[in-house]
């Protein structure tokens, strides 16, 4: 069906006009949120990307299965975790959008947003019109599922006001259909035509569908008009607006549109990529570039068809120069950019409009033939870019160097659409985008209880149950994504999770917050505190902390310990400990034990120099002491001391070589020249030996199997090592905190970590959770999440690992609601 010219004629009007006042209000907007948000971010990349979106004034990536997004309208009126965001929150620096794990692709439309996510379409933001589906709202929703699209999905593409998707092979599209770019023959008179919130099969592309992608990806005032393309086999066909030619097919008038499929004219098969702007479509056709449509600012390349408003071309041509060696083809508003595997030095080149320096060449000067993008330090051989993407006036590409991920941006900067807020308005070179969650330097979930931390650019960030204000945020409300710590933002080396209570290491002193039952904040006090207090006498020279929770913690009906605990620091070689001493773990005589006994000020173990380490379990404490160890209280590994020590004493076979020591709820372990040792409770398999009595042991027993161990970490009744880089956990598996991909049983030998095989630098263990540090950008947890303690976003537990939501910059501004 193919309509007459009277209704492009009008919309085409509106849409100038419309981009004009929305472009205009869009920069006064964009200004303002800039200049009421967050400050400029520390110049650490952001890493491990894997793919990349963008849209007018945003951008998106996909790091470690998550989403990050930066620039305007990054959370598209959409409401996470409850929270109702508005549409002009920004950020000049990601932010990972919670609820979203597992991810592949990230598509950005104008408005809303979709996500390619294990063989799932989900989308959210401002559905009007349907584009986010049936169970989107028009007014803003959070991530949801699109009937039809929740398995066999393998491609997903958001535009202007609609959507589509690859599902079996098969095209389907769902929401604005006023040009037809559903693609299911009907069109419906209207403000804005028919539309359908449910998706409708595409006609004669039930099959071998391999691409597709939605036009307007520019800016939200141009999401009126629309149109689609789509590789089917090695052909390209297209369907919706062709008010500029954009369809490729000189048989309809550029004035008019197609609400069917139709094959691209003169541009046969060999078809491998596709890419739809706002009024051209560009592809790649054995290893060429071609591109169709308007032309307003040489965004076809060919350097021959005419330059201006009403220049287009309804049948492909070839771009300038790049007829070999084109791997991916990106388009948007007024420019393209192609990927190309033949030129090591400049393998990005983009032609058309550059007011802005979206064409990444240094110059804001427009090109109707490809340019180079130029990278500093410029790019080799050992360079390679896997992603590229173009938003409305920028650019944004995923180079990998050695190994790592690095996402580079040029072009507007107006919204932070960038990620890098100390540039300017714009940039017309490639620079790399800020990371939020780069540089963790240590994380920390103990047992007992069910939150985690971690210390990421010198803050502290804390995550989970919170009925103590063990978050530190000044509040007692559970928390599912990472928040910054009250005045901890800087010199913090260490944290310490105790049972409802956190202690940290800030410029070598100990700072502790949370619940204080027994003293556990060492200020001479029982008050619980929701920002951090100095604890007494430890200003200075403090170098390792530790805390556990109580011996009999009282366990609410979400699962959180209300009170108890001990700690001990290391301090110039030697360990002063507080808080409960119930068995003597505070390791001096002089100190009262038994039930109630405690101290809420440090005191000296005695007999102790040149410690190392220290870590402390409900009622036991120990610390490496020239590589050997010696423990105090409950548990010392040794048969003479099976009823405890108030002093230390050394456990059986553990003198010498010891690198490592970590603490669970009732069992504690050692890591002795690569194999690791444990003694305590078994009741679970927790002590790694193949033994199914249950009996607990006195003495440390070795774990079969592990011979090149270098981390450890206990929690509530299970145990995990990183052996040949290798995670692999043992014990209880009730709450999935062995990460095995099950949930239920336990198990007595050590098992593999789905998906953790490389890369971990430091583990924790909670309660029935456990976390994983993976480099220094990412942390990875797995188990439990009833508290919010997997800092996923989600309060859903897990079987295999997830990623924590660290660095989230939400903030307030006039925009807010």
């Amino acid at each position: 069906m193919v309509p007459g010219a009277g209704l492009e004629k009008w919309t085409f009007g509106v849409k100038i006009m419309r981009s004009k006042i929305a472009s205009k209000l869009g920069r006064v907007a964009g200004m303002l949120c800039l200049l009421t948000g967050q400050a400029s971010s520390a110049s650490i990349p952001l890493l491990g990307a894997q793919q990349i979106g963008a849209g007018a004034y945003t951008t998106c990536a996909v790091v470690n299965g998550a989403v990050q997004c930066w620039g305007a309208n990054i959370l598209a009126e959409a409401a996470f975790n409850g929270m109702l965001y508005s549409y002009f929150y920004l950020s000049s620096s990601p932010v990972i959008l919670p609820e979203l794990g597992g991810v592949s692709k990230v598509t950005v439309g104008s408005e809303h947003f979709c996500a390619l996510i294990n063989g799932a379409a989900k989308c959210w933001g401002y559905g009007d019109y349907g584009s986010t589906g049936p169970n989107g709202a028009s007014g803003g929703s959070g991530p949801v599922s699109v009937p039809g699209a929740t398995s066999g999905v393998t491609d997903v593409s958001a535009g202007g006001l609609n959507t589509c998707a690859i599902v079996n092979q098969g095209a389907i599209c769902w929401g604005d259909n006023y040009f037809g770019q559903l693609g299911n023959s009907t069109v419906a008179s209207g403000d804005y035509g028919d539309y359908s919130s449910t998706p409708v099969a595409v006609i004669g592309l039930e099959t071998n569908v391999k691409k597709i992608v939605v036009g307007t990806t520019g800016f939200p005032s141009e999401g009126f008009s629309g149109h689609v393309c789509a590789v089917v086999g090695n052909i390209a066909e297209c369907w919706g607006d062709n008010s500029h030619g954009q369809l490729g097919r000189d048989t309809i008038p550029a004035t008019s549109y197609d609400d069917t499929a139709g094959q691209v004219s003169s541009l046969g098969s060999g078809v491998t990529d596709i890419a739809t702007g706002d009024d051209h479509s560009c592809a790649v056709v054995n290893g060429a570039a071609y591109c169709w449509g308007s032309n307003y600012a040489g965004e076809l390349g060919s350097n021959s068809v005419p330059v201006g408003l009403f220049s287009y071309s309804q049948t492909p041509v070839a771009v300038q120069g790049l007829q070999t060696g084109v791997v991916a083809i990106a388009a948007s508003s007024n420019h393209s950019c192609a990927l190309v595997n033949n030129d090591a030095v400049h393998p990005v080149k983009c032609w058309g409009s550059n007011g802005f320096g979206e064409l990444g060449n240094g110059t804001a000067a427009s090109s109707p033939v490809p340019v180079n993008a130029a990278f500093f330090p410029a790019l080799t051989a050992s360079n390679q870019v896997t992603s590229i993407a173009t938003g409305g006036q920028h650019t944004c590409a995923v180079i990998v160097t050695s190994g790592v991920a690095r996402t580079y941006c040029w072009g507007d900067n107006e919204a932070g659409q960038l990620g890098k807020s100390d540039a300017p308005v714009f940039n017309p070179a490639p620079q790399t985008v800020v990371g939020p969650s780069s540089n963790i330097t240590a994380i920390a979930s103990g047992t007992d209880n069910w939150h985690g931390c971690a210390v990421v650019n010198g803050g502290a960030q804390c995550w989970g149950s919170n009925n103590s204000g063990q978050l530190g945020d000044g509040l007692n409300v559970d928390r599912s994504i990472a928040l910054g710590v009250s005045a901890l933002d800087m010199s913090v080396s260490q944290i310490a999770a105790g049972g409802n209570f956190n202690c940290a290491i800030v410029a070598n002193a100990a700072k502790c917050w949370g619940g204080g039952s027994g003293g556990v904040l060492g200020n001479n006090s029982q008050a619980s505190q929701k920002t951090p207090v100095q604890v007494s006498g430890l200003a200075t020279n403090v170098s390792k902390i530790a805390a556990s929770g109580g011996q009999i913690p009282i366990v609410s009906s979400g699962g959180a310990a209300s009170f108890g605990g001990h700690v001990c620091a290391v301090v110039s070689g030697g360990v002063q400990c507080w808080g409960e001493n119930t068995y003597g773990e505070l390791g001096n005589a002089s100190v009262a034990t038994g039930s109630g006994a405690y101290s809420p000020v440090p005191v000296a173990v005695t007999g102790i120099s040149g410690a190392t380490d220290v870590v402390v379990t409900a009622g036991t404490s120990c610390a490496t002491v020239n590589t050997g160890v010696l423990c105090w209280g409950q548990r010392v590994g040794n048969t003479m001391y099976a009823s405890g020590s108030t002093t230390p004493v050394g456990p059986t076979g553990l003198a010498s070589g010891v690198t490592a020591l970590a603490a669970g709820h009732a069992h504690l372990c050692a890591l002795q020249n690569g194999v690791v040792r444990c003694w305590g409770e078994n009741s679970q398999g927790q002590l790694g030996n193949n033994d199914s009595s249950g009996i607990p042991s006195v003495e440390p027993v070795s774990v079969p199997g592990l011979s090149n161990a270098t981390l450890i970490a206990a929690g509530g009744s299970h145990t995990c090592a990183v052996d040949a880089g290798v995670a692999k956990c043992w014990g209880s598996n009730i709450n999935a905190e062995l990460g095995i991909g099950t949930v239920g049983g336990r198990r007595l030998l050590p098992a593999a970590v789905k998906g953790l095989d490389n890369g971990i630098v430091a583990l924790a263990a909670g309660t029935s959770h456990t976390c994983a540090l993976l480099g220094s950008s990412s942390i990875k947890c797995w188990g439990s999440d009833f508290n919010g303690q997997l800092g996923d976003g989600r309060y859903l537990s897990a079987e295999t690992p997830q990623l924590v939501n660290l660095g989230e910059t939400i903030f307030s501004n006039g925009f807010d609601l």
